[in-house]
């Protein structure tokens, strides 16, 4: 009997990227940390600022998925209880219009 050869899938190489076997692509080394850094700053003062109001949300994380060109690092909130809520909402509240903007989405 004649074996056929596996055909291999179809890969396509994304801007600034090469693609791994399972198919994702891998950013250019230089793209990753300042993202995840950046993200890891805005974790901790976030941090320390829910500190400062009284505030911990005791889920807080950073949450940097499967590097692929579309993924980029999350802050995670995480869930709290009813009582962090309140607080969460009384520190908003209480410093609603004090804060620099920060940029937008």
């Amino acid at each position: 009997m004649e074996e056929r050869a596996a055909e291999a899938p179809e890969e396509t190489v994304e801007p600034d990227g090469t693609v791994e076997p399972d198919g994702t692509v891998e950013p250019e080394e230089d793209e990753e940390p300042d993202e995840v850094e950046e993200a890891e700053a805005v974790c901790d003062e976030l941090a320390e600022a829910l500190k400062e109001a009284g505030v911990t949300l005791p889920s807080l994380w950073l949450d940097v998925p499967r590097r692929t060109w579309w993924a980029t690092p999350l802050v995670d909130l995480g869930r709290c209880n009813v009582a962090t809520a309140r607080a969460l909402a009384a520190a908003l509240r209480r410093g609603v219009g004090r804060a620099e903007p920060g940029p937008g989405p």
